[in-house]
C-alpha cells in the first residue's frame, strides 16, 4: 500500500470515529476502542508493507517463561493468503477440560494467480484438539467457505465450552455440537441465504452451567433471541426485542446489557432483562459499564473506563470489588472464567510507534475473587518487523484452566501454555 492510499485510510478511519460519535452513547468508547484499535492495526499493516508468507511475523516475548510453546500450523492448501485480516476475527481458544484446549483458526486466501480478485478467495476455519500437558495438536477439523467473512461484524468463528467435555463452534452461519471426543454430534444453520445479505451481527452464547444457548442477530433495529438446549441446539424459546447495543452475557434466565443512546433508557448502567420479559432494568444503581464476562458463579464482570478497570457486581446487584489497571486508553479484552474455580483473566494494552518500528504491548492479568486479588501478571512485547504483516487477532487471547492453575494464550498461531501460582 503506497504512502497516499495510508494516508487516505487513516482519513475514512476519523471520518467514521467522527459519525459514530453523532449516535453512539457514552459507553461507546468501547467500540470506538474497537474501531481504533483495528484502524491502527490496518495503518501497522500499510506501513509495515504487505506479505504473503509468514504468519508468526512477529517477535513475541513474555515476562515469565511458558510451560510449553507451540506454533500451529495452518492449512497446507491456504499458501497464497489475501492481503487483509480482521482483527479478533483470527484465533479463539478454550479449555473442554482439564487436559484439553481447543483451538479454533479462521483463514482468508486467495490463489497466487488471482490474489486481486476478491471475488475468487476462500475462507477455511480450522479446529484443533491439543494437549493441554504437552501442547501437541491430537486432532484437526477444516471447513472450506462455510463463512464468507463479508456476513457477521462479531467475527466468523468461535469455540464455546458447554459442559462434560463438550463444546460449541459458530462457524460463519453454521453451530455445530462436538463431544468430549471430538465428534460432531449435530449442526445447525443460524442464518439461512446468508450469501449477498446486508452484513449484520450475530453471537452465541452459553450460561455458565453451559446447559443453556443464546443465539442473537441483530442490525440497526430490534434483536432476535434465540434460547435453545445446548445438548440439542433445538430452540427452547425465541424472542424479539429492542436493541440491546452490540454486547451482551447471559445466564440460563437473564440477558445483562448496556442499552444505547435511543434504543431506550439512553444512559450508561449496566441493565439486565429477564427471559421472556422485554423490560429491563438497572443492575445496581451505580453499575456503570459494559457487561464484558459472567463469571462461573454468575458474578458479573463490568469494564469500566478509564483505563483497564472493572467492577464486580453479584446476581443480586451488589458490587463486590472495583480495581483499575494499565493506562488511560487501555480497557478490559477477552474476559475467560475458570469453570471450576473463583478466576478469572483478561487482557489489556495498545499498540505504540517506535523511531523505525511499531510494538503491541499487551498485558494479561488473572484475579482471585475468592481472595479479591490478582494471582499473576504476564506483560508481552510484540515487535512488528518491517515489511512483515502482524496476523489478525495477535493480540492475546487467554484461556483458564477449570481449575484457575493454568493460563494458556493465543496470539496469531502462537500458543503458550504458562503457570498461575495458587
Amino acid at each position: 500500500m503506497t504512502h497516499d492510499a495510508a494516508a487516505a485510510l487513516l482519513c475514512r478511519t476519523r471520518w467514521r470515529i467522527t459519525r459514530m460519535r453523532q449516535f453512539t452513547p457514552d459507553h461507546s468508547f468501547y467500540r470506538l476502542r474497537d474501531l481504533f484499535f483495528g484502524g491502527c492495526f490496518l495503518i501497522l499493516l500499510a506501513s509495515a508493507g504487505v506479505s504473503q508468507n509468514n504468519d508468526v511475523c512477529c517477535e513475541l516475548s513474555s515476562s515469565a517463561k511458558p510451560i510449553w510453546r507451540v506454533a500451529l500450523e495452518p492449512p497446507v492448501h491456504a499458501e497464497g493468503k489475501c492481503e487483509w485480516y480482521s482483527p479478533d476475527a483470527y484465533g479463539t481458544i478454550v479449555y473442554t477440560d482439564s487436559e484439553t484446549i481447543v483451538a479454533g483458526l479462521h483463514f482468508r486466501f486467495c490463489p497466487q494467480t488471482t490474489k486481486e480478485s476478491l471475488g475468487l478467495r476462500h475462507v477455511i476455519d480450522t479446529i484443533l484438539k491439543i494437549d493441554s500437558q504437552t501442547g501437541k495438536v491430537l486432532e484437526k477439523r477444516e471447513w472450506q467457505d462455510l463463512s464468507t467473512e463479508e456476513q457477521n461484524w462479531q467475527g466468523e468463528i468461535d469455540v464455546i465450552p458447554t459442559r462434560d467435555g463438550r463444546f460449541l463452534v459458530k462457524v460463519g452461519r453454521f453451530l455445530k455440537l462436538f463431544s468430549s471426543d471430538f465428534k460432531e454430534l449435530k449442526s445447525r444453520e443460524l442464518v439461512e441465504n446468508a450469501n449477498g445479505m446486508v452484513r449484520e451481527n450475530w453471537t452465541v452464547q452459553v450460561s455458565p452451567d453451559g446447559k443453556t444457548g443464546l443465539f442473537k442477530r441483530w442490525n440497526h433495529g430490534p434483536a432476535i433471541d434465540h434460547w435453545f438446549s445446548t445438548d440439542t441446539l433445538d430452540d427452547e424459546a425465541v424472542e424479539t426485542i429492542p436493541s440491546e447495543g452490540r454486547k451482551s452475557i447471559n445466564s440460563a434466565s437473564s440477558v445483562y446489557f448496556t442499552p444505547p443512546r435511543g434504543g431506550g433508557l439512553g444512559d450508561s448502567l449496566a441493565h439486565v432483562r429477564l427471559r421472556g420479559q422485554q423490560e429491563s432494568h438497572p443492575l445496581c444503581p451505580g453499575c456503570y459499564g459494559l457487561p464484558e464476562g459472567l463469571l462461573s458463579d454468575g458474578t458479573i464482570f463490568l469494564a469500566t473506563s478509564p483505563k483497564a478497570s472493572f467492577a464486580l457486581v453479584s446476581e443480586q446487584g451488589e458490587m463486590t470489588h472495583r480495581e483499575s489497571l494499565g493506562e488511560p486508553m487501555d480497557s478490559a479484552w477477552h474476559v475467560v472464567s475458570a469453570s471450576a474455580a473463583r478466576r478469572f483473566a483478561f487482557t489489556f494494552g495498545h499498540i505504540q510507534k517506535r523511531f523505525m518500528s511499531w510494538s503491541i504491548r499487551m498485558n494479561l492479568f488473572v484475579f482471585d475473587y475468592h481472595h479479591m486479588k490478582d494471582v499473576l501478571q504476564l506483560k508481552f512485547n510484540q515487535q512488528i518487523k518491517n515489511g512483515i504483516v502482524a496476523p489478525a487477532g495477535a493480540s492475546p487471547t487467554p484461556a483458564l484452566s477449570p481449575d484457575g492453575t493454568r493460563v494458556a494464550v493465543l496470539a496469531g498461531r502462537v500458543l503458550k501454555l504458562f503457570r498461575v501460582p495458587d
